[in-house]
C-alpha cells in the first residue's frame, strides 16, 4: 500500500498466448498468502484474454491463476494488504 492505495509491480506480457501463459505460470508464488501478478498486454481483444485463461487451465493446471479485471484485482490486493505494515 502506498498512501492507502494498493500497489503491485507490473510486467508486460509477450504477444503470443502460449508465451504469455508460460510467463504467468513461471511467476513466483507464496503458498502462505495470496500472490498477485499484474500484467498487461497492449491492444489485445477480449478473446485473447479468454484464450490465455483457457491455456493456463489446460496447460498449467498446477498453477492456481484467475484472470480478473483491474478493479477486482486491486480490490483483492487491498484486502490482502490491509493490516500489514508498509
Amino acid at each position: 500500500m502506498l498512501s492507502g492505495i494498493p500497489t503491485c509491480p507490473e510486467r508486460d506480457l509477450p504477444d503470443g498466448v502460449e508465451e504469455a501463459a508460460k510467463v504467468i505460470a513461471a511467476s513466483p508464488r507464496n503458498a502462505q498468502e495470496p500472490t498477485f501478478f499484474w500484467a498487461r498486454s497492449i491492444l489485445k481483444p477480449p478473446k485473447w484474454y479468454a484464450d490465455l485463461s483457457l491455456r493456463l487451465r489446460e496447460h498449467h493446471p498446477e498453477v492456481p491463476v484467475e484472470v480478473v479485471d483491474p478493479y477486482t484485482f486491486f480490490g483483492l490486493v487491498r484486502e490482502a494488504q490491509e493490516g500489514k505494515s508498509p
